[in-house]
């Protein structure tokens, strides 16, 4: 039977990108990032010893550590990361990741505009002022930052929304 907490947050985000798709028009972008070690080899499948199954790891040698972000329509041209690593944990740290958003996700991410940005929050404006102005209130106009990837996704006003636990099936949603 499944946890209430994991079944609300499921639900809730749902609801938040059913609101990005309908509501608001924001692209949803969604990011995740796996590894693979050069000796995985499948067993058998438990129906029967023929059948190729699930993939096994002996876990010696190195890996290839993976990181995509992609939309409704596809992969985002230019977001792959991959690199060897001999250690998942220490090598796909919040240092590495806040590096790919930065260098290959965000330059990527279509641009939304500063004024767009403003009418979501309903915060009042001319369509004369200059960018600088409008740039000032985004900032007195945004809350503030929980964790450092949405401070850096926000600054290139995009939205990190994190999956549920156990839920990369709603990836595809």
């Amino acid at each position: 039977m499944e946890r209430y907490d994991i079944y609300a947050w499921r639900s809730r985000y749902l609801e938040r990108i059913r609101r990005s798709r309908n509501v608001e028009k924001k692209p949803v972008v969604y990011l995740d990032e796996t590894y693979i070690h050069n000796t995985y080899h499948a067993k058998s499948c438990w129906q029967n010893k023929e059948e190729l199954g699930m993939f096994v790891s002996e876990s010696s040698g190195s890996r290839c550590i993976i990181a995509h972000a992609g939309t409704e329509n596809g992969f985002v041209n230019g977001a792959l990361l991959m690199f060897k690593s001999s250690d998942y944990h220490n090598d796909m740290n919040s240092t590495n990741f806040l590096k790919w958003i930065s260098e290959k996700v965000i330059p990527n991410l279509p641009e939304r505009s500063l004024q767009e940005c403003l009418r979501e929050k309903g915060v009042y404006f001319e369509d004369t002022w200059i960018k600088a102005v409008l740039f000032e209130l985004i900032k007195q106009n945004k809350g503030p930052p929980t964790y450092a990837v949405d401070a850096l996704l926000k600054s290139h006003n995009h939205e990190l929304l994190k999956l549920p636990p156990y839920h990369c099936d709603l990836e595809k949603v």
